[in-house]
């Protein structure tokens, strides 16, 4: 077991005022759920970057959708930091954690970064519009393709990623993958 001082990442999220030390959680002591574990990870995690953010003289943190404590650290520390934060989005981040017990944690966080994000950074075009929809600022990365590709070349890949999206056996497997 690990003590840390959260003091600062706490008032990120909680307002002002001094928190005491809280020590780091693990899911092997008796009596500990899921929510002490989960705000252990990302404040751990969230420390961890804003001392690279500090030691690198950051401007900027990008953060992807890869685990679910990824994208809320990353806001965290860029918070802490006041360090502009841009999350690269591959599906929307309350997704990932359908059907688990970080599905509420997910649902709560993701309305607030978004709307926190300086910008925000997707690989296809509807998730760019939906995300527009919403009033919020989502640009267009397609995974894949460097600067200099011929406008013919991105086309047809463009085609072809939402022909995929739109096919009917393609989804059905992709709900079959769903939890």
């Amino acid at each position: 077991v690990v003590r840390i001082d959260f003091d600062g990442a706490l008032k990120v999220l909680f307002g002002s005022g001094k928190v005491p030390i809280v020590k780091m959680l693990d899911r092997s002591e008796r009596g500990v759920g899921f929510g002490p574990v989960r705000w252990s990870n990302v404040m751990t995690r969230a420390l961890q970057i804003a001392r690279v953010i500090r030691r690198e003289k950051c401007e900027a943190v990008v953060a992807c959708t890869s685990e679910l404590f990824d994208l809320p650290s990353s806001y965290v520390a860029s918070r802490m930091t006041k360090t502009k934060f841009y999350p690269y989005l591959f599906d929307y981040y309350s997704h990932m954690a359908t059907g688990t017990r970080g599905e509420r944690f997910a649902n709560r966080m993701e309305p607030r970064m978004m709307k926190e994000a300086a910008g925000i950074i997707v690989p296809n075009e509807y998730l760019r519009d939906d995300l527009r929809e919403r009033d919020l600022p989502a640009g267009l990365l397609i995974n894949g393709v460097v600067p200099g590709t011929p406008a013919e070349q991105v086309k047809t890949l463009r085609d072809a990623f939402m022909e995929t999206m739109k096919d009917p056996a393609f989804r059905a497997d992709a709900k079959n993958l769903s939890p």
